[in-house]
């Protein structure tokens, strides 16, 4: 009995014929086995040679009196179907699957949609594994809820993305409405997975989804690698991106090529060419600063010159020294140490130096909940003699210094040097004291 109309399926599937056949098989044995047994496998299933439809076969052995009738057909009934049947013959039998059980049909159904979703998926993966990173123009296609649910069309092929809410800048449901283009960047792929329906104690398997997002610092580059042509070509090369998205970003580059300023190219004339990057992220103010290979001349072209007293480079943190007047270029809460942290993945910590004083008499510029036993023994207002003398005897850090607390007369330090260490350590640091 012919049962489906093939070519159609393949159509509606943009699938190879020989891919969908072969899900069609394996869908229709389940319910096949689903209705007369899982030990039964002696089911065809066959395309016409015109390959416009297909069928579902049973082969039967021909007896004459039957004990199985899922492997064995009388002799009369043979007959009806093939006038040359003899006892002993197997012969093909026509299996009308709309004559199944309803959790038959079932099977069926959920067996051929569960291959389809994970050649999906594997169709998916293999078209954008290579595009994480790369930015996407997706459709919106819903905006309810803190997220935004978005269409992306390569071709024929169209799959549902997701901008979570981290991911979005505070303007983007104002900006945008159902319907409008938004660029993001993909930075996951969401595979189908099954999961257990607890009131239905059904299998439900999810399509594979996009995850985009536009507040990565990955977004800020991929925009300047779309809209300015030196960047493109590799003339230009990003070095590092700091972003707090909605803030300000800055984005550090460099260039080999002699004559070029890597900082202007990007800027453009009166700034045309930043400005439209940065219409990209709701008007998100960007900075664009030389970059370096050595991490003091870096935190220089970030700060300032003028502003930078003193750079020092530690195994998992930079301090820098910066002048009292030019406090403002810290920025609103700090957010240009923020910044430069992310660019030279360390942290930054700073120090304020008046130039009416001696540099050595600074105020330390960090938050006291910050103090603890890793805390650098200069970021404590101890005199400068006593803090050479601490480093001399390679006493770094509080923790060292608690170590060695008993011990700094043996050390070589002197009463009054002892005195001072003391009171700095009762007013900056809680020592807790364990009971015997």
């Amino acid at each position: 009995m012919m049962l489906l109309d093939i070519k159609k399926i393949f159509q509606e599937l943009d699938l190879p014929e020989d891919i969908v056949q072969k899900m069609l098989q394996n869908a229709f044995l389940a319910g096949y086995k689903k209705e007369y047994g899982n030990n039964y496998d002696n089911m065809v299933f066959r395309i016409s040679e015109d390959g416009k439809k297909a069928e579902i076969i049973s082969i039967k052995t021909i007896v004459e009196k039957v004990k199985d009738p899922v492997l064995e057909i009388s002799i009369d009934k043979a007959k009806k179907i093939s006038s040359d049947a003899k006892i002993g013959d197997k012969i093909e039998v026509p299996i009308s699957p709309e004559n199944f059980s309803r959790q038959a049909v079932e099977v069926i159904k959920n067996v051929f949609l569960s291959m389809k979703m994970e050649i999906e998926r594997d169709k998916v993966t293999s078209i954008f594994k290579n595009k994480i990173g790369d930015i996407l123009v997706c459709k919106i296609s819903n905006m309810k809820g803190r997220g935004i649910d978005v269409i992306v069309d390569i071709g024929t092929l169209k799959i549902d993305g997701f901008i979570p809410p981290e991911h979005l800048m505070s303007e983007d449901h104002r900006l945008f409405k159902t319907g409008d283009n938004i660029k993001a960047v993909l930075i996951d792929i969401i595979t189908p997975q099954e999961t257990q329906e607890t009131n239905t104690k059904r299998n439900i398997r999810r399509e594979s989804k996009l995850i985009l997002s536009r507040t990565v610092p990955e977004f800020i580059k991929k925009l300047f690698f779309n809209n300015i042509p030196e960047v493109n070509k590799g003339i230009v090369e990003i070095k590092a991106v700091g972003r707090i998205a909605g803030e300000r970003s800055k984005v550090a580059v460099y260039s080999n090529f002699p004559g070029i300023d890597p900082v202007g190219a990007c800027i453009g004339i009166g700034g045309s060419r930043i400005i439209s990057v940065s219409k990209e992220v709701s008007g998100e103010k960007i900075d664009v600063v030389l970059w370096s290979d050595d991490v003091s001349e870096f935190v220089k072209n970030v700060l300032g010159r003028d502003a930078v007293h003193s750079v020092e480079v530690r195994e998992k943190e930079v301090l820098v020294k910066i002048f009292e007047s030019h406090l403002n270029i810290l920025g609103k809460n700090s957010i240009n140490v923020k910044l430069l942290s992310q660019m030279i993945n360390k942290d930054v910590k700073v120090m304020l130096i008046s130039e009416e004083q001696s540099p050595y008499k600074s105020e330390i510029f960090i938050e006291e909940e910050e103090v603890n036993e890793n805390t650098y023994v200069d970021y404590l207002p101890f005199d400068k003699e006593v803090l050479d003398k601490l480093k001399e005897k390679n006493i770094k850090t509080i923790g060292n210094l608690l170590e060695n607390l008993d011990s700094l007369k043996s050390l070589g330090f002197s009463s009054r040097e002892i005195s001072h260490i003391n009171s700095i350590i009762n007013e900056y640091i809680e020592v807790e004291i364990e009971e015997e």
